[in-house]
């Protein structure tokens, strides 16, 4: 209709809603590219559609882009000042933007405190993310451990529950993108086994999770492989651990 009739402004304005409501509702279950063609196909259609601004304010608090995000939300929340997610994400913004602000303070000669500060902050957005993992919030306890390992790479506590909350996503699930999200889980369940070692403590969990990722892209001969190794030499493993593994091989 809009390309017959390009100058309606009403229907332009109620295809913008549309796009927008798709948006807001796919920011939890989308990839962040998609949903930012979303909003800027809204935003086009109709510049004050303010439900852009929460999605774009959203995309830009998860990228690390505090100040453009607290912009963008502060217009939301004046659109839609009860809405409790605005609320609480410009809240995140502000936070995060005052963790970054801080560190920028620190010169040279406190190099130390400067680590100290972002594994504290790392931690703590980790924290988060376990609370909403053990909820079953795996879309949300994924953001919480990608902002903590944007603030350390080497996050422990994030390393593995960010792999199991993209795992966790992808189960049933046969979409082309998830063969990537599969990998990304893989290569961080491989990452903690090794952050494991190196502390010298038991890598049961991480192997059985690499497993799983192992199994669920169809390798079951590398699972399996990876399975019976660590049986034949498990290190300190838990039994119960123990008993996980046997159940994944099965009869195999």
């Amino acid at each position: 209709y809009l390309k017959i009739w390009p100058g309606d402004a009403d229907v332009a304005r109620v295809l913008a809603n549309v796009l927008a409501n798709e948006a807001v509702v796919g920011m939890s279950q989308r990839p962040a590219e998609q949903i930012q063609a979303l909003a800027e196909r809204a935003r086009v259609l109709d510049p004050n559609q303010r439900k852009v601004e929460w999605v774009l304010g959203k995309l830009a608090l998860d990228a690390g882009e505090f100040e453009p995000a607290i912009e963008s939300l502060a217009v939301a929340l004046e659109a839609f000042p009860d809405n409790q997610d605005i609320r609480r994400l410009l809240a995140e913004a502000h936070r995060d933007a005052g963790w970054n602000a801080r560190l920028k303070r620190l010169d040279q000669d406190g190099a130390l405190a400067a680590r100290n500060f972002l594994r504290n902050a790392a931690s703590k957005r980790a924290e988060d993310g376990l609370a909403l993992l053990k909820g079953r919030n795996f879309v949300d306890a994924e953001t919480m451990f990608r902002r903590a390992r944007k603030l350390d790479p080497e996050a422990e506590l994030a390393t593995l529950p960010l792999g199991i909350a993209i795992l966790r996503q992808t189960v049933g699930r046969s979409r082309p993108e998830n063969r990537q999200r599969l990998g990304e889980a893989l290569d961080l369940f491989q990452r903690a086994e090794a952050q494991l070692k190196e502390k010298r403590v038991p890598t049961g969990l991480a192997v059985i999770w690499q497993a799983r990722a192992l199994l669920q892209m169809g390798d079951q001969a590398e699972a399996d492989r990876l399975l019976k190794g660590h049986l034949a030499d498990p290190g300190g493993t838990e039994p119960r651990l123990l008993d996980s593994m046997k159940e994944l091989l099965g009869d195999r």
